[in-house]
């Protein structure tokens, strides 16, 4: 308990250090968060031209498709802008940064977590949550507590379903110094399937996207469950119900497998 208690103040003291730092340029820092939203929003825009022409997706109005591209959108946000700099992992290997951190007393995942503060993904997060709530008014979905706690806590399971996957490629590093491309890889699926109902993929990639790479769990299940959409899902809807504790699972299970490789990690200078 009290190592936690240490851990969680190094993460307040060293998080707060790095967001004064990028604050010390304030225009940069404006221009960033704009930067974010505009990006996200020509994601939803090309969403708003296809549905203007084919009125649904996969059975999903324009409404439902953005709640589910909010979602996914402020889960991704949450991640990059909580532990974003696990993606860059290889990097602080191969610049010996990482053998600074080793001989540190804090923790070495809390030290890469905020070695820089990630100031563009705070437009993501702004403009997912924001597209959650206007698609939801637009819906007129009936808010229940289980409903509200469902779509807030998918939201962090999702960005922990991201984290876990970046965490084995940042174990993966340890081993080969080199994993740009696959995390690449994992943030152009994510970006590219993520905002798009199941339905609309053949099996073998619904498959593939639940049980292989479980894009399905940030944010399709989840959304599913909330619009009453849970009887066309390829799982039980109390598994979908459950997503948040996958992303907690992933997370942990993920965690773990870090703390393995860190203890074969050799230094590049060795």
């Amino acid at each position: 308990m009290t190592a936690l208690i240490r851990s969680s103040k190094a993460w307040r003291v060293l998080t707060a250090a790095a967001v004064k730092a990028e604050l010390e340029h304030r225009a940069n820092f404006l221009v960033s968060i704009i930067g974010g939203l505009f990006y996200q929003g020509m994601g939803l825009a090309f969403i708003w031209v296809v549905l203007s022409r084919f009125s649904s997706l996969g059975g999903w109005t324009l409404p439902e498709v953005a709640f589910l591209h909010g979602l996914r959108t402020s889960a991704h946000g949450l991640y990059v802008v909580s532990f974003g700099r696990v993606s860059t992992s290889d990097q602080l290997l191969r610049e010996g940064e990482f053998d600074r951190f080793l001989t540190r007393p804090v923790g070495v995942l809390i030290q890469i977590v905020t070695y820089r503060a990630s100031i563009m993904p705070i437009g993501d997060l702004l403009f997912g949550l924001s597209i959650v709530f206007i698609a939801a008014n637009s819906l007129s979905i009936e808010w229940t507590l289980s409903k509200i706690a469902l779509a807030a806590a998918a939201i962090v399971g999702g960005a922990l379903v991201e984290l876990g996957l970046q965490l084995v490629v940042s174990g993966l590093a340890m081993r080969t110094l080199s994993t740009r491309s696959l995390v690449l890889v994992i943030e152009s699926l994510f970006s590219s399937f993520g905002k798009y109902p199941m339905k609309v993929f053949d099996v073998p990639v619904r498959f593939f996207l639940t049980f292989i790479l479980p894009l399905a769990f940030i944010a399709y299940f989840p959304a599913s469950v909330i619009l009453g959409r849970s009887s066309e899902l390829d799982v039980p809807g109390w598994i979908a119900a459950c997503s948040p504790i996958v992303g907690m699972i992933i997370a942990f299970s993920a965690y773990v497998f870090w703390r393995l490789q860190l203890r074969h990690y050799s230094s590049v200078g060795s």
